[in-house]
């Protein structure tokens, strides 16, 4: 009986939780969002029905000497003089219909190096961000949150 009554109680979040998910709107995506450790806000926007995000605000912005931080780590040696604010982090984003972005990728300026990735909506005001190379299993999620 214990075991029905877990059954059913995970059934029931099962169902609320994929509810939700039906819910999100494509464009639900769109806004300015602030990363994990809240060193970065990354404004997501929709260009030809893909979705795409570049860095707004930086926590700190320049270096000690009152210069900006530069994407000196960009592999295109043409890129690497560019200011940190300002530049494309997620690219190439499709909707799937399920609360979820998939087929993109994300940059990261830190290393140099992009990798695939896949947003989901938690709720309106949430997503995960999953970053990986090969499988999403293998990949490291960052949760965001909607900000101004």
């Amino acid at each position: 009986m214990r075991a029905i009554k877990s059954l059913s109680f995970l059934l029931l979040i099962w169902v609320f939780s994929s509810g939700w998910n039906q819910q999100i709107k494509q464009d639900a995506l769109i806004g300015t969002w602030l990363t994990s450790k809240g060193e970065c806000k990354i404004r997501i926007y929709e260009s030809n029905g893909k979705y795409f995000g570049k860095v707004v605000w930086l926590e700190e912005p320049n270096d000690e000497k009152g210069n900006p931080f530069r994407d000196i780590q960009n592999p295109d040696p043409k890129l690497r003089n560019n200011p940190t604010l300002g530049i494309k982090l997620l690219k190439n984003f499709s909707y799937d219909g399920n609360g979820k972005w998939t087929g993109g990728t994300i940059y990261n300026p830190e290393n140099g190096k992009t990798y695939h990735a896949q947003i989901k909506m938690n709720n309106y005001n949430r997503l995960d961000l999953k970053g990986f190379i090969g499988i999403p299993a293998l990949g490291l999620t960052s949760h965001w949150t909607r900000t101004n």
